[in-house]
């Protein structure tokens, strides 16, 4: 699988610029949500990251589910720039739906990784009619589950459990967010509490963590999966806390069978409701 279906473009959305990677089932065949069969996929980023995280997934998931797939860099991460102030979570999650709108995107099926697990989450919260079913990929839940002391202590080991590749990629993100709004990130994603909002989400989840993922404990994973109406628990053995990047292949395709398996569900339900 090459980087050849990955598209890098720009759209302007509240007076910025906002750069994001998308990839199409066939290469060549215009960015347009109408010639995709399937539900375009959203991919939203972990703090101090970006679009630059999906980059290996981003062929495998447009490949392998046959639809369009899109990274975007959020406000202030990446090359999208921010207002002068960080934003909250629910302020990415209204801020992901306005990217959609500009995408010309209704209903799109949504993966995060790490932070962007809470963005995803608030967005199924607050915006329901436009979320299918939810991957969330090392999920961080703020600090009423993982106290700040057990996350900052899980990302200093976690850094030695990730390989070089990604190091240099962390290494160039957070360049380009800044220390300022880093902190200030961090306090936003440490004042949501993912828990407590799972209950609301009617959505389907999966939560998926690697087995070596020292960020988020084994524990705090499976109670989002209990917390959640519809969620389940899936590991995935030797990855660490980056599963997006590192361990692509298997998270794509743990990814692709949920997704698959949502969509038969919601097909069949249809059917047997015209059935009546």
């Amino acid at each position: 699988m090459n980087g050849d279906l990955i598209r890098v473009g720009s759209v302007p959305l509240d007076g910025r610029p906002v750069r994001y990677r998308s990839a199409l089932p066939t290469a060549g065949v215009a960015d347009s949500e109408a010639l995709a069969p399937r539900p375009p996929v959203l991919l939203l980023h972990g703090l101090a990251g970006s679009g630059e995280v999906w980059t290996r997934c981003l062929p495998r998931i447009a490949q392998g589910g046959m639809a369009r797939a899109i990274a975007p860099d959020m406000p202030g991460f990446g090359q999208s720039p921010g207002p002068t102030c960080a934003l909250d979570i629910d302020g990415l999650a209204d801020w992901s739906v306005r990217l959609l709108d500009a995408l010309s995107v209704g209903r799109a099926d949504v993966a995060g990784h790490s932070m962007g697990c809470q963005v995803a989450l608030a967005l199924a919260d607050r915006h329901p009619g436009r979320v299918g079913a939810l991957v969330l990929a090392g999920p961080t839940m703020g600090r009423r589950t993982v106290p700040v002391w057990r996350h900052l202590a899980g990302m200093a080991l976690g850094s030695h459990r990730e390989p070089l590749a990604y190091k240099a990629l962390a290494a160039r993100m957070f360049w380009r967010m800044g220390l300022r709004r880093y902190v200030a990130t961090v306090g936003r994603m440490m004042d949501d509490d993912a828990v407590r909002r799972a209950s609301r989400v009617p959505a389907p989840c999966l939560v998926v963590r690697g087995s070596r993922d020292a960020i988020i404990p084994e524990r705090a994973a499976h109670r989002l999966a209990a917390a959640l109406p519809r969620g389940s628990f899936a590991p995935l053995e030797g990855g660490a806390h980056v599963v997006p990047f590192n361990n692509a292949d298997e998270f794509t395709r743990l990814a692709l069978a949920f997704w698959e398996k949502e969509a038969a569900a919601r097909l069949g339900g249809v059917t047997a409701g015209h059935n009546l």
